[in-house]
């Protein structure tokens, strides 16, 4: 007979064949914390026997025990986009899994399109299905079913949540910051007239609000172009997009067809999104309006397909797949620590620097230092 054919090892077979107590082999194999006493030998004599026997732990029997499944959830919050086919979505969950990895925990994907309701997490966790639960697109302005999930447990953990929630672990990205490092690298490379494309939407998400609003603060104060036909939002768009639509890709295409008619274009552009920024590279193609050389674009986003427009995408990185990771290590934590505090961690912005962006055509080498030592 097969070893996959027999009944599965239990610590009482062990316990037999090792000649000492189940307590014994449970404090052995579970590395537990126990008042049993057990020698190297007997340590040796069970972890022997145990691996001779193909020996698995029972996690549902350890689960009623312990009261803890070792599960985390994820749960995308539904609305239009939200999947995990999605780049934005993939590169938190590459993130999210390598956590759940390297911590020894399993995950449980409570949607993966979006159209499962929100009280699925709060019955997931009242059945201790789960530990814990990673949220994405949890909108701050319609999210009181996060208050329900809290009010059943404090293990949440939310990503790329840019609002202070009381009880609520968040990991946040800097928006303010990532402008600005945008603006002073694109500065840096002598571009002083800087256009950006925002949204067309009625109802935009929180991100290309707060990046619009920096943009608009932060153009004055590094001694740039203050000029409103630089922003291209809103009203900017001759008709409002859908949220329905592949509006981000939209955006990119408007806001390019825009600048480019403008009787003073910009000579750098940058984009709230990495959609809206290769969308915008791909039009200047169709316009012959040449990146980098005429004009430079930079995109907030560092997806997969940033890497494959050409030319490719010169991005301020979003940080998503950290943001994952930390959110399940500040879960974990929580989950195997007992900690009681509310933890908002922000993410600074990084540059990093590949085709779609150049010195701008007076500046030279050495005076690109110099500008750059300038607005610091």
């Amino acid at each position: 007979m097969s070893q996959a054919s027999k009944k599965p090892a239990t610590l009482k077979d062990i316990a037999l064949l090792a000649k000492c107590s189940t307590a014994a082999v449970s404090t052995v194999l579970n590395n537990s914390k126990s008042t049993t006493i057990v020698s190297d030998a007997v340590k040796q004599r069970v972890m022997e026997i145990a691996t001779e026997l193909n020996y698995r732990p029972n996690y549902a029997s350890r689960s009623l025990k312990s009261h803890r499944s070792r599960t985390i959830g994820l749960y995308i919050q539904n609305g239009p986009w939200h999947n995990l086919s999605n780049f934005y979505e993939m590169s938190i969950f590459r993130g999210v899994e390598k956590a759940i990895g390297d911590f020894g925990y399993d995950l449980l994907l409570i949607n993966v399109n979006s159209n499962i309701m929100p009280e699925k997490c709060a019955a997931k966790l009242l059945e201790n299905r789960i530990d814990g639960v990673v949220i994405l697109h949890a909108d701050p302005d319609s999210a009181a079913w996060i208050d329900e999930l809290l009010a059943i447990s404090h293990n949440v953990v939310a990503i790329d949540y840019n609002r202070r929630k009381a009880n609520l672990d968040a990991m946040m990205f800097d928006n303010y910051a990532g402008v600005e490092i945008a603006l002073r690298y694109l500065a840096g490379l002598g571009h002083r007239r800087i256009g950006f494309i925002g949204h067309g939407v009625d109802t935009p998400h929180l991100d290309v609000v707060e990046r619009e609003t920096a943009f608009r603060q932060l153009t004055g104060q590094l001694g740039l172009d203050n000029d409103d036909a630089l922003l291209c939002s809103g009203d900017k768009f001759a008709t409002k997009l859908s949220l329905e639509q592949q509006y981000c890709q939209a955006e990119g295409e408007y806001g390019i067809r825009y600048f480019h008619r403008l009787p003073q274009p910009p000579t750098a552009i940058l984009a709230w999104n990495g959609l809206s920024a290769v969308s915008a590279v791909l039009t200047c193609a169709k316009l012959n309006w040449r990146v980098p050389d005429e004009i430079s674009i930079l995109g907030i986003d560092n997806s997969d397909y940033c890497y494959f427009c050409s030319p490719a995408l010169s991005v301020v990185d979003h940080r998503l797949e950290d943001m994952g990771y930390q959110g399940v290590v500040t879960l974990i934590n929580r989950l195997e620590n007992n900690v009681t505090e509310t933890t908002h961690r922000i993410f600074a912005p990084v540059i990093i620097e590949r085709e779609s962006t150049a010195p701008h055509q007076y500046l030279t080498s050495s005076s690109k230092t110099d500008y750059i030592f300038q607005i610091q």
